[in-house]
């Protein structure tokens, strides 16, 4: 009887994706809270970039 050996290749591109949506929309979030705190502050250039950065 003969045995082969066979590679299988897993694709996990969809999971990694996914993980990276979460950290850019984790970080999306704490630079709106950020702007938000900037602007109560009175900081409106960094309140700025902090939005801008979000979007």
């Amino acid at each position: 009887m003969l045995a082969s050996c066979t590679t299988q290749t897993v694709n996990n591109s969809s999971k990694r994706g996914s993980g990276q949506v979460e950290k850019n929309t984790e970080a999306a979030e704490i630079n709106i809270q950020l702007g938000a705190n900037y602007i109560a502050s009175g900081d409106y250039q960094l309140a700025d970039d902090k939005l801008q950065k979000a979007f």
